[in-house]
């Protein structure tokens, strides 16, 4: 169980570091379109 535990542990570490960049590119390319949509509005 402890082992389970660890890699647990470890996936969730993976994930954030994973899912950091990929926010944060999906996020710039929203903004992008909104400011398009805005613009074009």
């Amino acid at each position: 169980m402890a082992f389970m535990r660890e890699l647990d542990f470890l996936m969730g570490f993976f994930l954030s570091i994973w899912s950091g960049p990929l926010w944060a590119s999906l996020g710039l390319k929203m903004g992008y379109l909104r400011k398009k949509d805005l613009h074009r509005g």
